[in-house]
């Protein structure tokens, strides 16, 4: 697809406009009108209100849904004519390097240009759908957290059956002059063990996972002309570690009371 051939401009157009208009790319008896509003004043002549022109329909494009509705790509010069901008612009988007920094980039731009333009990130631009993406981010988390909370009681419950299974073995090292913090040690680095060997095997596996989904990608976004074929993952180191400690904490609260619930017992049994 082109937008100038041969002298002749053509615009790209969204297949919603394209729906919406009924405009047919495979022939050209029809050229599509093109209007600007350029003057809201009253006037005897219609046709001092706007400025047209035309151009042939050159090709389809499908990307997203807000965009294919409202949107068509047509030559620049053929945009200059038709707003009568001459060389000024509404906006200027800049494509960084992947490794640049972009507040940084942002900072010398601004200064650069001056007050009386406003320098934007891609983040700050689309606000909301990036608000929208961290509150599903956060709802996951927490989604995450409960299990954790439900799979912790099972560690719960298989600490307190081991303070009962070893109850002659803890005996044995009160007999030996052992004290009730080393019981408490005991059952608390068994809780430990448990919530570090858990949140490894998990971080290790999801973090296969993410790597595979962005290497091969697994699992598709369920759309034919998306602008990736594949559901977008990053990983972050900050979420490894957050979960991480979330894991270990909830693991060693809930190994506290079984840890001193036995040491107390064995204390009071060996009195």
């Amino acid at each position: 697809m082109v937008l100038k051939e041969n002298g002749i401009d053509y615009a790209i157009i969204g297949r919603g406009v394209q729906y919406a208009l009924s405009v047919s790319v495979s022939e050209n008896l029809h050229p599509l009108q093109v209007f600007y509003i350029k003057n809201m004043k009253a006037s005897m002549n219609p046709s001092e209100l706007y400025t047209r022109k035309a151009l042939e329909p050159g090709g389809v494009f499908s990307i997203e849904k807000n965009y294919d509705e409202n949107f068509i790509f047509v030559p620049l010069q053929f945009a200059e004519d038709l707003l009568n901008y001459g060389n000024k612009r509404t906006s200027l988007e800049i494509q960084t390097t992947p490794d640049a920094d972009l507040k940084a980039v942002q900072k010398n731009i601004a200064l650069a240009v001056g007050d009386n333009f406003i320098v934007l990130t891609n983040e700050e631009q689309h606000q909301d759908l990036y608000r929208l993406l961290k509150i599903e981010k956060l709802f996951t988390f927490v989604a995450l957290t409960l299990l954790i909370l439900v799979a912790s009681i099972n560690i719960f419950f298989s600490l307190m059956m081991l303070a009962l299974d070893k109850k002659k073995d803890i005996s044995i090292l009160f007999a030996m002059g052992g004290h009730t913090n080393l019981i408490r040690n005991i059952f608390l680095s068994e809780g430990t063990l448990i919530a570090f060997v858990g949140a490894t095997a998990g971080l290790v596996l999801g973090g296969g996972i993410c790597w595979l989904q962005d290497t091969f990608g697994l699992v598709g976004m369920g759309m034919e002309n998306a602008i990736v074929s594949s559901y977008p993952v990053k990983m972050k180191m900050a979420d490894f570690l957050l979960t991480s400690l979330v894991i270990v904490g909830i693991t060693i609260l809930v190994s506290f009371y079984p840890a001193r619930l036995a040491a107390r017992s064995y204390s009071i049994q060996s009195l």
